[in-house]
């Protein structure tokens, strides 16, 4: 058998299913291949052509499952990306719900508020007068 090779590479998001096309259309002409080749003569069936023969049907059954191999990780990964993405729309919604955002001066008219009652405080107690 050949020897593989595990490879990674990226590819754009809509040339996937492109890609997945090829790899399926790959192994079906493969599986057709095999098929076409295992019509054996029944008077030389007993032979070492049909041991040789059988050896090349399982060696390209072998890569065949191997490229579905790849079509299935392949899918694998694009469904969890999928996943993955509504997951992290639906946690910035549900965080936007839960922690609304206060408007920029909210925290600047708390803040002054908080000033004056402070400013008041001291006024009322003596430590400073209304002027300063």
């Amino acid at each position: 058998m050949k020897e593989r090779v595990h490879i990674q590479y990226s590819v754009k998001l809509d040339e996937l299913d492109v890609e997945v096309r090829r790899l399926l259309n790959k192994a079906h002409v493969t599986v057709e291949s095999v098929a076409e080749a295992s019509c054996w003569d029944p008077s030389t069936l007993m032979s070492l052509t049909t041991l040789r023969d059988i050896a090349t049907a399982r060696e390209m059954l072998a890569e065949t499952d191997y490229i579905l191999s790849d079509v299935t990780n392949i899918i694998n990964g694009f469904i969890e990306y999928q996943t993955r993405e509504t997951f992290n729309v639906q946690q910035e919604q549900i965080e936007r719900q839960v922690t609304p955002t206060p408007p920029a001066n909210e925290g600047l008219n708390e803040l002054q508020e908080r000033l004056a009652l402070f400013r008041q405080n001291l006024e009322d107690t003596g430590e400073i007068t209304a002027e300063g």
